[in-house]
């Protein structure tokens, strides 16, 4: 009894020591996830830019202090700083150079749709106007030499108002001289001419600044908030168990939205579905791409312990092990116990 006591002591002091080292080791690797929203933007870290775009994780970064920029078109770059060690994770929100607008006017009944296309409203990165009217709101983008023409607007009304008078005054009351016509009445032919000339020219400029920056419907495929709610909507068929209904929700979603960062969320529900469904092939297919090209902090080890029951499904136990031991137990609900604990069970 003693004996068997003491064989059970020393096992748990054993597996105690192990949790301690894997403790130990884990804290010695610096771990750094890096997401931005959206995805797919470049990222330089101290000045280097990095191979692949956002959302990436980084193993064994030096500690002490780093500086990740973020670069993507049509988006305000950014820059963040970060103190290393530890696992962190960086999630940074790009500010778009063309805000978007959302007009207001759904029923109640259809707002958990998103809005519609014809009610987001992309505005230029430039002075706008924004007018209520009736059905919504007129945009208009303000000419940079707008003030320009409203005087040039003011002045010639003026002088042609001035030569008609003038030219009036010369065919009713004509003045014995040398000159066809008086130097006033010619000098303000003249700034007359030169003013609607000038006004023209103003015009024209204006009608193509209009038509090259007039706002536009932004394209859905890049709204997270539509994305969100298209997420939900196939999250709700899920747990209503129609897990067809709900794999092809989740897959427009993927299809349509790739730079929104709950995309790789949907990816990994279809990766769980697919699993339910014993296609192993194509839950393993989707658990590697959430892993490998979208690390997001929250999902990276959950698509590694899928990756590794998938592996494990299809006779490669090796593999399984490979892919627990990249884990990082950063925001996965995963503890070491658990996993060591899965680990012995194959």
């Amino acid at each position: 009894m003693i004996a068997t006591r003491a064989i059970r002591a020393a096992a748990i002091g054993l597996l105690l020591a192990f949790f301690a080292a894997a403790e130990i080791r884990a804290q010695d690797t610096n771990y750094l996830f890096i997401v931005s929203d959206p995805m797919g933007a470049k990222v330089s870290l101290d000045g280097k830019a990095l191979d692949r775009p956002s959302p990436l994780l980084l193993r064994d970064i030096a500690p002490g202090p780093h500086l990740l920029r973020f670069e993507k078109e049509g988006w305000y770059s950014q820059e963040i700083k970060t103190n290393l060690p530890g696992t962190e994770a960086l999630q940074v929100t790009l500010v778009p150079k063309e805000p978007l607008v959302y007009v207001d006017g759904q029923e109640a009944s259809t707002a958990a749709a998103g809005p519609p296309a014809d009610q987001v409203i992309r505005l230029p990165a430039l002075g706008a106007t924004l007018v209520p009217a009736r059905g919504g709101l007129r945009v208009s983008p303000i000419f940079p030499r707008q003030g320009l023409l409203d005087g040039v607007n003011f002045s010639l009304p003026l002088f042609l108002g001035l030569t008609a008078v003038l030219t009036v005054r010369e065919i009713y009351s004509p003045r014995d001289s040398n000159f066809i016509i008086s130097p006033e009445l010619a000098a303000s032919a003249l700034i007359g001419g030169g003013l609607l000339a000038w006004n023209i020219d103003l015009q024209i400029r204006r009608f193509r600044f209009l038509a090259d920056h007039r706002p536009r419907g932004a394209s859905m495929k890049s709204l997270s908030l539509e994305a969100k709610l298209r997420f939900d909507a196939a999250n709700q068929t899920l747990l209503g168990g129609d897990f067809d209904a709900a794999l092809a929700r989740f897959r427009e979603l993927i299809q349509d939205y790739p730079d929104a960062t709950i995309m790789p969320k949907a990816l990994f529900e279809t990766g769980r579905i697919l699993f339910i469904k014993a296609d192993i092939k194509g839950a393993e297919a989707a658990f590697r791409e959430v892993a490998e090209d979208y690390p997001l902090p929250e999902l990276h080890d959950r698509a590694r312990k899928g990756l590794a029951d998938c592996l494990v499904a299809l006779g490669d136990k090796e593999g399984a092990l490979e892919q627990l031991g990249l884990l990082t137990y950063n925001g996965a609900g995963l503890t070491r116990e658990e996993v060591e604990l899965y680990r012995r069970s194959f």
